[in-house]
């Protein structure tokens, strides 16, 4: 997907947090989604403040999250918080979870709703 310019690989954010949050994360996911998507979806969003800075045909980077016992165990609301600081810290802006994270069950369960790239990572 092409964010402001800029190509975005959902693969690099999915290697990113599956690297960097093992613990909490069993799968991960990322697609990219219409801002209409975002915007009707119920996820908390942490950067809606960012929404504004998207064109109206641009994906915006959203990820599925399978978590692991551990991540289950936590919670959501801070494994949210763990993940998406990591994103921050390791990547730039354009590859921000900016569509949110999505808690599920199990990948294979993702709605596929959204045209794009969809690469599945996941630990064996």
């Amino acid at each position: 997907m092409k964010i402001w310019g800029t190509q975005v690989a959902p693969e690099e954010i999915e290697e990113t947090i599956l690297n960097h949050c093992r613990q909490i994360v069993n799968e991960v996911s990322v697609v990219g989604v219409s801002i209409a998507s975002v915007l009707a979806s119920r996820l908390p969003l942490v950067h809606a403040q960012m929404l504004g800075k998207f064109g109206a045909e641009e994906s915006i980077p959203r990820a599925w999250i399978v978590l692991s016992p551990e991540g289950r165990s936590l919670g959501e609301q801070k494994c949210a918080e763990i993940i998406d600081a990591i994103v921050c810290e390791r990547l730039s802006k354009p590859k921000w979870l900016v569509g949110g994270i999505e808690f599920i069950d199990e990948v294979s369960a993702l709605p596929l709703m959204e045209p794009g790239y969809l690469f599945t990572g996941h630990y064996d």
